[in-house]
């Protein structure tokens, strides 16, 4: 009886796996929870369960199921790899390293393995060690461009901005019309200061998704390294529309304002932004520098004193600077 279960429940798997296939997923479901019944030990039915609760975020019910398959089969690394990444949504670093670490033991052909390894790392803060991951799963599926935009992003992090392009161009042969890869290249481009360079792939980017926010935000910022304020601001208001509580465009539009002497329009969006993150300590140095601005000394004083007291990284430092060169009583 047992022995004509197996084959009955590999099929109900089978069936399963064509299902989740072609999108349907809740009869995929059904086919994993009758491929289990029909026979408990089914290792992948347990493993297949697994991954669409995942994707349902039904994260520790996942677990579960991983860990059966595990008991199941100990050297099954595709379900460590899904156990690893349901770990790493839990923000449960250690335990997603060991179990991404034991998959790889088994089977360090495993490209997807190499690869969730290698964000968890970028997450521990090890980017160097993130790249060497990541050029493991190159070697494995040298035609998946996702590994090779990953490690051109954590080259720009890295300021290792000649090698990013490398990698950054090498998406593009793979996939021509990857706007991500575009829009990282019209930013290294910027940081390298080839205004020229930057625009092309900024602009192509934006001829492919043009509400890429990253791409229009370059943009703007090419704009104005270029002495075009007018431009930066619309392409800033432009990401603003679909995009109206994007903090980063928000405190950058108000500082364009600032420049333009358009300080009601920079006081309110500063509002906006330290509305929603009254920490933020870009806004806050703004803020303080548009009250000395306006007059209102006492204001600026008191907001610079406050940030140089909190020292965050950069503006910290910039409002003690600041206090030092225009307020004559600066408290040590």
């Amino acid at each position: 009886m047992e022995t004509a279960a197996k084959p009955v429940s590999q099929s109900l798997n089978n069936e399963g796996v064509l299902l989740f296939l072609n999108g349907k997923t809740t009869a995929a479901k059904e086919k994993y929870e009758q491929a289990i019944a029909a026979d408990p030990e089914n290792g992948a039915a347990h493993n297949n369960l697994g991954f669409i609760l995942a994707q349902e975020e039904k994260w520790r019910e996942a677990i579960i199921c991983y860990e059966k398959a595990i008991q199941l089969n100990s050297a099954n690394d595709h379900a460590l790899l899904n156990w690893g990444n349901a770990l790493l949504r839990l923000q449960q670093y250690s335990a997603a390293k060991e179990k991404y670490e034991q998959a790889l033991a088994i089977n360090s052909g495993n490209a997807a393995a190499w690869d969730s390894y290698a964000k968890l790392l970028l997450i521990l803060n090890d980017a160097a060690a993130a790249i060497k991951a990541w050029q493991k799963a190159t070697l494995l599926n040298p035609q998946e461009p996702a590994y090779f935009l990953e490690i051109g992003i954590a080259l720009i992090e890295l300021n290792q901005h000649q090698r990013a392009l490398r990698y950054l161009k090498q998406v593009l042969v793979l996939n021509p019309e990857n706007v991500s890869a575009y829009s990282y290249l019209g930013m290294v481009y910027l940081i390298r200061q080839d205004y020229t360079l930057s625009r092309k792939y900024l602009k192509k980017a934006l001829s492919l998704e043009p509400e890429h926010v990253r791409a229009r935000y370059y943009l703007a910022l090419n704009y104005w390294g270029v002495g075009q304020p007018q431009q930066a601001i619309r392409e800033l208001e432009r990401i603003l529309v679909f995009h109206p509580d994007e903090g980063s465009t928000l405190t950058d539009l108000a500082v364009l304002y600032m420049a333009e002497e358009e300080l009601s329009k920079a006081g309110k969006l500063l509002q906006r932004v330290l509305a929603q993150n009254p920490a933020e300590p870009k806004a806050q140095y703004y803020e303080a520098m548009l009250c000395h601005l306006q007059k209102d000394y006492e204001g600026a004083y008191s907001r610079f004193l406050n940030l140089r007291e909190q020292n965050p990284p950069v503006y910290g430092e910039k409002a003690a600077e600041y206090l030092q060169m225009y307020f004559t009583t600066v408290h040590s």
